[in-house]
């Protein structure tokens, strides 16, 4: 381990969403990410973050509410193939595509802080 390194946090309450639970964060890596974090957005019931076959422009950290993960159907109808609860990542299986694998809809009123694509990529 570098000696020049900063303990890391491991606390799930104090690491951005639900990293904590899976990964130590050092204090320099969380705030890497909480500086990626957009505003917080509030949007009502069944308002759609985002539709399938869209241009992946973001992920989004769930903070409030319940959001279902969508595909359609040869039928026209939507399956559920997600339910998302607060403090998890939304989208980011999306981010290797050109087009977004999923519809991202809002079960209950929701609270989202958006992370650009573009500025994830380039943390990396």
């Amino acid at each position: 381990m570098d000696e020049d390194l900063p303990p890391p946090i491991d606390s799930p309450s104090e690491a951005p969403g639900r990293f904590g639970e899976f990964v130590s964060l050092f204090s320099r890596e969380r705030a890497a990410l909480a500086g990626l974090l957009e505003p917080v957005q509030h949007w009502p019931r069944h308002h759609v973050l985002r539709h399938e076959a869209a241009a992946p422009s973001h992920v989004y950290l769930l903070t409030k509410g319940w959001v279902a993960s969508s595909i359609a159907l040869a039928s026209g109808k939507q399956q559920i193939v997600k339910v998302h609860l607060p403090g998890d990542l939304m989208g980011e299986a999306s981010l290797c595509l050109t087009t977004t694998a999923d519809c991202l809809t809002a079960m209950t009123p929701i609270a989202v802080r958006a992370i650009s694509k573009s500025r994830l990529m380039a943390v990396f």
